[in-house]
């Protein structure tokens, strides 16, 4: 598991007495007051002021017996624990809290800490029945009381907010699919993996076909034999990269793909949606540069999709592509890496030709003016952002806090450490990071690089991609 989940899937403190919507108080509008990033599906540490009272109440009266005492100790542990290893104070300034001694556990570190808040219930189920039967209060008071508490934690009580529409293309639900595809055919279905239902859509026609994709479990998302190749990356984000035919194509042979599916019509692609009260996945339509993309993937292998019940299939020509049999993983890393890397370097030069504020660099805004491929930066997983972040689609440009350019990409480890020493005359700084948070899972392994250029070394950097690039065209 990667470190950074206890810390981001970790109960939020004003959840303790602020609804979500996941409860029917929250469906008044009160979750607006939590933050937006809020992971809706770790918004359980909801109490409530009438559970807290009962339970404060209960800790003042009879905290000395031990029937109190237990549960309320465990209460309070729990809750701690539920805020996980760090405390953020106005998104800034982080706080080392209890919880940081899990990350030193066996595994108790790989614990998410706002799961822990579905045993504080067992805790307070326990105080409340005390409390019910405790004779020194008039049984109207524990009746009424009770009441209140129960209304106050009662789950939403919309179905709707529970169920999603799959809205399964009829190619797959009314038995098109039998018409065009054999139980030999290997299929790829978008949107890719997580970011799609095809596991749902292969079950609805009865697994009469294999699949090159699906969704398997969350580690790893993306197996071994699929995470190390390029294309697999390009097909979540659905976005471009460098040498997109031969990367495909290479991909397609070797799995064996047979059809490629693409759904016509319809909310599809699962987006992580922030802004909107907490954050959570919600299916909507492929936007224009997606669809553009996918036309880009795929028009060179089939020109003319067969368009049925919903659907476009591809029909991929296995018997064609013999020559890309032999490229492999490996070689596919290094010239993606070693393509988009020159590519930044000669977009951050221009840009600083141009007279332009170095503090204003950055990929948006050299795709803006043309330095860079516009579809490179867009995609299912750009686009599930609230704001910008640094890394795109697995790319970095920004000018750091001492002035120097600062580009960077993730790609498997050995293809950066051939970037590294490839430019190693012109930065002035190099660093291979651990893998970063993101919502790409087939980049969730693939380490980072980082690298540091003055203007003079960005310069020379340039010249040289430029001078090998005329030497290579010769």
């Amino acid at each position: 598991m990667h470190p950074v989940y206890p810390i981001i899937n970790s109960a939020y403190p004003l959840n303790f007495i602020i609804p979500a919507p996941v409860n029917a108080l929250g469906a008044f509008g009160f979750s607006q007051l939590l933050t937006a990033k809020t992971n809706l599906y770790d918004m359980t540490a909801y109490i409530g002021l009438p559970a807290i009272f009962v339970v404060c109440l209960m800790a003042y009266r009879r905290g000395d017996e031990i029937t109190v005492k237990l549960p309320v100790v465990m209460l309070a542990v729990i809750s701690v624990l539920s805020l996980g290893p760090i405390l953020f104070i106005g998104g800034r300034h982080a706080l080392p809290i209890p919880g940081i001694v899990l990350l030193r556990m066996p595994l108790l570190k790989a614990a998410l800490p706002a799961r822990f808040a579905a045993f504080s219930f067992l805790c307070i189920g326990v105080i409340v029945a005390l409390w019910l039967s405790d004779g020194s209060y008039r049984p109207a008071t524990r009746i009424v009381g009770t009441a209140i508490v129960l209304t106050s934690i009662a789950p939403n009580p919309n179905a709707g907010f529970w169920t999603t529409n799959v809205d399964t293309p009829d190619f797959f639900r009314h038995n098109t699919y039998r018409e065009y595809l054999s139980p030999d055919d290997n299929v790829l279905i978008l949107p890719y993996g997580t970011n799609g239902n095809s596991d749902l859509w292969q079950a609805a026609a009865d697994l009469n076909f294999r699949m090159a994709g699906g969704y398997l479990g969350i580690t790893p998302a993306v197996p071994d034999g699929y995470r190390e190749w390029p294309i697999v990356s390009a097909l979540y984000s659905l976005a471009k990269i460098p040498d997109l035919d031969r990367q495909l194509k290479a991909f397609l042979v070797n799995k064996r793909v047979t059809r490629i599916i693409v759904p016509d019509r319809g909310a599809h692609v699962w987006q992580w949606v922030y802004g909107d009260g907490p954050a959570s996945w919600r299916l909507r339509p492929f936007n224009a540069d997606e669809r553009a993309a996918i036309k880009a993937f795929f028009d060179p292998i089939d020109p003319a999709p067969i368009h049925v019940g919903g659907v476009a299939i591809y029909r991929v020509p296995l018997d064609r592509l013999g020559a890309y049999a032999h490229d492999t993983p490996a070689e596919l890393q290094l010239t993606a890496a070693r393509d988009r890397l020159l590519t930044l370097i000669g977009a951050a030069d221009e840009y600083l030709a141009q007279g332009r504020a170095p503090d204003r660099l950055s990929l948006d805004q050299a795709a803006r003016l043309g330095l860079l491929p516009r579809l490179w930066l867009t995609g299912v997983v750009a686009s599930n952002y609230q704001h910008r972040p640094r890394m795109v689609n697995g790319l970095l440009m920004r000018t750091n806090r001492e002035g120097r350019i600062t580009l960077g990409l993730s790609a498997s480890a050995p293809a950066l450490r051939e970037m590294t020493n490839k430019y190693a005359q012109y930065r002035k700084n190099a660093q291979i990071l651990a893998p970063g948070m993101t919502l790409n899972p087939a980049e969730f392994t693939q380490p980072i690089l980082a690298l540091d250029f003055d203007r003079a070394g960005l310069r020379a950097a340039a010249a040289a991609d430029a001078r090998s690039a005329i030497v290579s065209a010769r």
